[in-house]
C-alpha cells in the first residue's frame, strides 16, 4: 500500500510540471488564434459632409477689365499742330494741340486712341470719366443676361450697357456699368468678379461640391453614415453651384443624409490613370 501511494505521488510530481507547461503553451496559442470576424465595412475616402438646406444666391464668376465705353473726338483745322501721340495719357487742362495760334486744352482725363490728318485733324480719345466693365459670358447666357437683376456681392446695381452679337470661342462680349463704391481705374483687371443675378434659391437642398461625381454623364453622390461607413451610390440631379455648395435632388437623398467628400477626387484620379493606360 505504501509503495502504491508513493508511486502515485511520483506520477503527480512528474505530471504537474508537464501539465503546467501544456497549459501555458495552450494559453500562448490562444493569443495567435486567427480572428475570423473581420470587419469588412467600406469607409469614406474623405471627410463626411451633411446634406442640408440653405438659401443660395445665384451668381456668375467672371474676369472683367475696366474700359471706357465711348470713344470721343476733337476736330481741328488741317494746319493744327498736335502735341500728343496715340496711347498718350492726357490730364484735364493739358495742352494737346495748337490750332489757328490758339492752344487747345483737354477738358478730360483720358487716353489718346487715334490721330488722323486730312481736311481736318481729328484726335480721338477715351474719357476716363466714362468707365465700364468689359467681360465675356458663354453663349447659353446670351438671353438670360438681359432678364437678370444684376448686382455685385454688396447688392449694388449693375446695368447691362451692351452685349455683342458676335461669338468668339463660344463667348460673347458684355459691357456692364461699374457698381457704386467699386474702386476702379482704366485698364484694371477684376479677377473672379462675382456677378449676382438677383435669383435666390430659398431652402435649397445642397451638399458640398466635392461630394458629387460624374459617371457616364450622370451625377452621383456616395452616401455614408455619420461615422463614414459606406451605404451606397445614388444618382442625383444637379442645379446651381457656388464656390462651396451645389444644389441637388434625388428620390433617395434628403436633408440629414451624409456624403463622402473624397470619393469624387479618387474617381477623378482613377479616370486620369485609366486614360493614361
Amino acid at each position: 500500500m505504501k509503495k502504491y501511494f508513493l508511486a502515485i505521488i511520483c506520477v503527480l510530481i512528474y505530471c504537474l510540471p508537464l501539465g503546467a507547461v501544456v497549459y501555458i503553451s495552450d494559453q500562448e496559442k490562444q493569443k495567435y488564434v486567427e480572428d475570423e470576424d473581420f470587419d469588412f465595412d467600406i469607409s469614406s475616402y474623405g471627410e463626411v459632409k451633411p446634406v442640408e438646406r440653405r438659401d443660395i444666391s445665384e451668381y456668375y464668376v467672371v474676369n472683367a477689365e475696366v474700359v471706357s465705353i465711348e470713344e470721343q473726338s476733337i476736330e481741328l483745322g488741317s494746319n493744327a499742330k498736335v502735341l500728343c501721340n496715340i496711347n498718350d495719357e492726357i490730364e484735364k487742362e493739358q495742352a494737346i494741340a495748337f490750332d489757328r495760334n490758339t492752344e487747345v486744352k483737354a477738358d478730360f482725363d483720358g487716353i489718346i486712341t487715334d490721330i488722323s490728318y486730312g481736311e481736318a485733324v481729328t484726335i480721338k480719345y477715351y474719357d476716363f470719366s466714362r468707365l465700364a466693365l468689359e467681360t465675356y459670358l458663354p453663349e447659353d447666357k446670351y438671353d438670360l443676361i438681359s432678364s437678370k437683376d444684376l448686382q455685385d456681392e454688396n447688392g449694388n446695381k449693375i446695368a447691362l450697357i451692351k452685349k455683342s452679337k458676335i461669338l468668339k470661342d463660344g463667348m460673347f462680349r458684355v459691357i456692364l456699368s461699374v457698381p457704386e463704391g467699386t474702386d476702379v481705374m482704366y485698364g484694371k483687371q477684376l479677377e473672379s468678379f462675382k456677378l449676382y443675378t438677383g435669383v435666390e434659391y430659398s431652402n435649397a437642398l445642397v451638399v458640398d461640391k466635392d461630394c458629387v461625381y460624374q459617371n457616364d454623364k450622370e451625377y452621383y453622390v456616395r452616401k455614408v453614415d455619420e461615422s463614414g461607413v459606406f451605404i451606397g451610390d445614388y444618382q442625383v440631379k444637379v442645379g446651381f453651384s457656388d464656390e462651396k455648395y451645389i444644389c441637388i435632388s434625388g428620390d433617395e437623398i434628403c436633408e440629414g443624409d451624409f456624403c463622402d467628400s473624397g470619393y469624387s477626387k479618387w474617381k477623378e484620379d482613377e479616370n486620369i490613370t485609366d486614360e493614361a493606360d
